[in-house]
């Protein structure tokens, strides 16, 4: 369900004449006036709601926006409000509020908001990228040190390797045995080391989100049947 709008008051028609995209003005505004959009009606308050909030997020006060979008998403389940001016603000709350605790190191909160959005719209792949981020944050530490590891020993094998065409082939032939030893080595474990990390980078990450949207993906498809079904 959408806001309609009726005979507009004063505070809120001059509100609209603010550019959305003009945040820190937004924001000015509603602390000018702020105890009379509190009397205003809910419709005309949720809007400017929605957009100061809007204008909170994309000026970086993370903290004080997640309070705002709580409120905005309590509003909105409660009265049953999702669109504002045709954006889903539901949607859009969550996702940014999801990004807010990110940004705040709040991992946990962002995983678990992530997860919602994924169950609400499974084929989105900014929601999917999104519970990435959370994820990345959260896998065990050795899966960056056998990275960083992996591609150093590589480096250095590539190193004994173009010294081992470069100056021992020519110049240190009775060492020629034992660099290429060294060289497998190196190039041996860097490479394992590498794979590694590819393998628990996508165990602790890119498996879990495919297994979260595919049982979102069935639990969609499960409800539009259910719907179908008693219509």
């Amino acid at each position: 369900m959408g806001i309609k709008y009726t005979e507009q008051s004063r505070i809120f028609k001059s509100f609209r004449a603010i550019p959305y995209s003009d945040f820190y003005n937004l924001i000015r505004f509603y602390e000018r006036y702020e105890d009379g959009i509190a009397d205003l009606p809910l419709d005309e308050y949720l809007v400017i709601a929605y957009y100061c909030s809007n204008a909170l997020f994309e000026t970086g006060e993370y903290e004080e926006y997640i309070s705002w979008a709580n409120k905005i998403l309590e509003y909105s389940i409660i009265h049953n409000v999702q669109y504002i001016d045709g954006e889903d603000i539901y949607l859009c709350t969550l996702r940014q509020k999801t990004f807010a605790h990110f940004k705040l190191n709040q991992i946990e909160k962002a995983t678990k908001l992530a997860h919602q959005l994924i169950k609400i719209t499974p084929a989105s792949k900014k929601h999917s990228r999104l519970l990435r981020k959370c994820l990345r944050k959260q896998r065990p530490r050795w899966i960056d040190n056998f990275l960083v590891a992996g591609v150093g020993l590589i480096f250095i094998g590539a190193l004994i390797s173009i010294a081992r065409i470069l100056l021992i082939e020519a110049f240190y032939p009775n060492l020629l045995s034992f660099i290429s030893v060294l060289e497998g080595l190196f190039w041996s474990i860097g490479i394992a080391g590498f794979v590694a990390s590819a393998f628990g980078r996508y165990y602790y990450v890119g498996k879990h989100v495919k297994a979260v949207t595919k049982e979102a993906h069935l639990e969609l498809e499960k409800s539009e049947e259910v719907v179908l079904f008693e219509s």
